[in-house]
């Protein structure tokens, strides 16, 4: 072994975090001359670098989903009040529930999308799945 087992599982978590494949990293333990065995259980800690960068990219499609929620909120609540103001002579309605829920909503998916992500795995890893749950 050229490497020691540590620096080649953190350039294979390097590797999966910057979109390589699975082909890819097993390219490059392949190229490392490994023994067989060693090579096989470098692939199946890969493997599950795989699957949690996989959560990983889940979690932060998530956070941007709820943002644009927030953020479409927020504008819809905008929109009434400034178009309240515009058609109204004396009076305008103010929607600060609504621009408030929606500030709060989009403040709770930035919040979400800054986690790192062991932060973001610990945070799911509580929940039971959807046929977990009978």
């Amino acid at each position: 072994m050229k490497e020691p087992i540590q620096e080649i599982l953190d350039t294979c978590h390097e590797m999966i975090f910057n979109g390589k494949d699975y082909l890819d990293v097993k390219k490059y333990l392949e190229s490392l001359q490994l023994e067989k065995e060693a090579e096989k259980l470098l692939l199946l800690k890969a493997d599950e670098m795989l699957v949690q960068y996989q959560l990983f990219s889940q979690h932060k499609t998530q956070a941007i989903n709820v943002m644009l929620a927030g953020g479409l909120i927020l504008l819809i609540g905008l929109a009434f009040t400034i178009g309240t103001y515009i058609l109204g002579k004396s009076r305008y309605i103010l929607a600060y529930g609504i621009i408030l829920s929606g500030a709060w909503i989009l403040k709770r998916g930035y919040a979400k999308y800054r986690l790192s992500p062991e932060q973001a795995l610990q945070s799911t890893k509580g929940r039971k799945g959807k046929f977990e749950r009978y």
